[in-house]
This record gives structure tokens, sequence and C-alpha cells, in this order.
């Protein structure tokens, strides 16, 4: 049995509290219920003419591109919001390898910017469940990340605030 580390613990004065994590929660569940109902499962437009790769519309995606030619830098420099419209237009697998690239991207960083705070819940929000093989252990790993930057905060500063935004989720 593999060895999994321990999920590094934030200090008192930093951790959320209950309410707040019960709120965001439920703001999250409304979210995934919104996106299922614009987007209900099985329903797929790969190969439609919205799924065309274009400067518009390919925002974080590289799931048409050979796993080789796969690199983290374009999430690394992105600098534009996720897009709903965008997100939508992608398929499960689409969405599943984006989360897991753009958690592997975010294993490296040591401060995580709102732009990919914004991406990683959005994309959380629509990947289809049950998780794959895959994107479950990417989860976790995201989770470990967090904790492990929140754990090395002293103050609570805007960082802080963005990541329990984003995926302080279990």
């Amino acid at each position: 049995m593999p060895k999994i580390p321990e999920i590094a613990k934030c200090p008192d004065e930093l951790m959320s509290l209950k309410q707040w994590e019960d709120a965001s929660l439920a703001e999250f569940t409304e979210l995934r219920l919104e996106v299922d109902f614009h987007w209900p499962h099985g329903c797929s437009i790969v190969g439609s003419s919205i799924d065309q790769p274009s400067p518009s519309t390919n925002i974080g995606s590289n799931a048409s591109l050979p796993a080789e030619n796969l690199s983290p830098k374009p999430y690394a420099s992105q600098s534009s919001s996720p897009l709903l419209p965008v997100i939508l237009k992608k398929d499960s697998v689409a969405l599943s390898v984006d989360v897991e690239k753009r958690i592997k991207v975010v294993e490296d960083m040591i401060t995580l910017s709102r732009n990919d705070c914004l991406w990683l819940f959005a994309l959380c929000a629509a990947v289809d469940n049950p998780l794959d093989a895959d994107t479950s252990p990417s989860l976790r790993s995201l989770l470990r990340k967090s904790a492990a930057l929140r754990a090395a905060k002293s103050v609570l500063d805007d960082e802080v605030v963005i990541m329990y935004s984003s995926h302080d989720f279990r």
C-alpha cells in the first residue's frame, strides 16, 4: 500500500468557520446543479462546429492534442477567466484532462493566483460524476497542495481567502 502523506494543518486563526463551509458547499452544489441543467450527462458536442479550435473558444483546452504534446505552459501563462460556454462545450473526458493538467501545474506553484483558483473551481464544478480513476487522485493532490499553501501562511491574506473560496470542499 502506498504511503499517503497527511494533509497539512492550517493555523487555527486561518481556519474557516463551519457556517462558511456549509454556505460554500451549498453554493457549490447549486452551481453543479446549474451546470448539470445546462449540460446534461451523456450529452456531448464533440466534433460539432462549435467545438473546433479557435482563439476565442479554445481557452485552456489541449484535449485534441496527443498526450505527448501536452504541456502545462499554456495554463501557467493563461490570464483569461474561465467562461461557462467554453467549459460546457467540453466532453467529460476533456474536462477531466483539463482538471488533471491544471492540478499538475498548481503542484509546482508556491502561490496561487485568483485566476488559477477560478479555473480550478469552474472545472471542478463541471467535471463529470463519478470521477474517473485519474481525476480522483488529482483532486486529492489539489486538496493537499491547498492545505500545504494555507498551512504555510501566518496571516489571513487575499490568497488564503481565494483558496477557501475556490476549493475548500470535502
